[in-house]
């Protein structure tokens, strides 16, 4: 009967991945990246469901975590951290260029 362990769900980002592809091998990783974060919370609510699941069915234990491979494409490490910078976009704070008329600072028309 398949039990999920106590060390499952302290897993974050690849790993716990790995641990959904344990029991739900058709997983899209892409489905469980956003922006440049894993979506720990998302993976660990579909692993407590789909165990709940195999509980309840009597379905055996999932196959071992060794045979597991992740995709290909998928995210291997921690993903950074998004910085917030839109390009273009000059941010609040920022201090405008007072005295100057549009083009020419470039050397347009005066």
């Amino acid at each position: 009967m398949a039990i999920i362990e106590e060390g499952i769900l302290k897993k974050a980002g690849p790993e716990l991945f790995k641990e959904l592809l344990r029991v739900y091998p058709v997983a899209e990783w892409e489905d469980y990246v956003k922006g440049t974060m894993w979506r720990d919370d998302l993976m660990r609510m579909d692993l407590q469901l789909l165990y709940a699941h195999a509980r309840e069915a009597g379905a055996p234990y999932p196959p071992p975590l060794e045979e597991m491979k992740m995709p290909v494409g998928a995210p291997r490490g921690v993903l950074p951290k998004a910085t917030g910078a839109v390009p273009g976009v000059r941010p609040l704070g920022t201090p405008l260029k007072l005295g100057v008329r549009w083009g020419t600072e470039a050397g347009g028309p005066a």
